[in-house]
């Protein structure tokens, strides 16, 4: 059996097993553990959008290359 919290807070997500099949989901997420690696109190970090903005660049430098409006 295992346990998903959510951080900071550490509320409690959800349990599954090990076996569970298909995968549970929680928040949107599956979770898929190989049980022969796994030892009693591992402990796994998931931050799937740490570095979700790294891949954002500057395209237009000039603001009057930029088409906006007021109401």
């Amino acid at each position: 059996i295992f346990s998903v919290r959510r951080l900071p807070n550490g509320e409690s997500v959800g349990t599954g097993a090990l076996t569970d099949n298909p995968p549970k989901q929680f928040d949107g997420f599956s979770v898929n553990l190989n049980g022969n690696a796994l030892a009693a109190g591992d402990v796994f970090k998931v931050t799937p959008t740490r570095n979700g903005a790294s891949g954002i660049s500057v395209v237009l430098t000039d603001p009057k290359d930029i088409a906006a409006a007021a109401p």
